[in-house]
């Protein structure tokens, strides 16, 4: 499953009914889960709230871990889950599920996830909020336009970055979506 553009468009969905939620959190949820950030130091000014995250320390195994917010994000995710399948004729399950949101005039320096992980997988980008005018999300040396409700397959493995310059959060919802057998 190799991916071999910098990005793609899947669909575009109104993020409004998931920013409602998001705003009915209490703001320390946002502190609650810091190893993305401490581990991933390119990730140090993006906060994150998990639904799903894959232990990948026994790869090809994995074990997906759910959290507290898992049961109501699962909606969301669904759709672009259905919309995925559909297009690609083929069954999907999530291995990642996340709410990352990017402080502002903050940046996201280059990396590329390498973890054979990747390239198993499909990582989905979903814009939710933000001043997406005020960002340079960069794949490949490619800057990829990203606009409220864009659902945007992106590929991680190669070199990526942001430069966000805009005055508030920026909120993406990042899913991996795994080829079932």
């Amino acid at each position: 499953m190799d991916i071999i553009y910098p990005s793609k468009q899947i669909t575009t969905l109104a993020p409004d009914g998931f920013m409602d939620y998001l705003r009915s959190l209490d703001e320390s949820e946002w502190d609650n889960y810091t190893d993305r950030q401490t581990r991933f130091n390119q990730h140090q000014h993006t906060k994150t709230i998990p639904a799903l995250f894959p232990d990948r320390s026994a790869f090809p195994e994995i074990t997906i871990n759910d959290f507290p917010h898992t049961e109501d994000m699962r909606p969301f995710w669904q759709e672009l889950v259905d919309v995925f399948s559909e297009q690609n004729s083929e069954q999907y399950i999530v291995t990642t599920a996340m709410v990352v949101r990017l402080s502002p005039e903050c940046s996201i320096e280059t990396h590329s996830d390498t973890h054979p992980y990747f390239a198993l997988t499909h990582r989905i980008h979903w814009a939710l909020e933000g001043d997406y005018d005020d960002m340079d999300f960069v794949i490949a040396g490619e800057k990829i336009e990203m606009k409220k409700g864009d659902v945007i397959e992106i590929n991680n493995r190669l070199p990526h970055s942001v430069k966000y310059t805009g005055k508030g959060y920026r909120y993406n919802f990042v899913i991996d979506l795994f080829k079932t057998p």
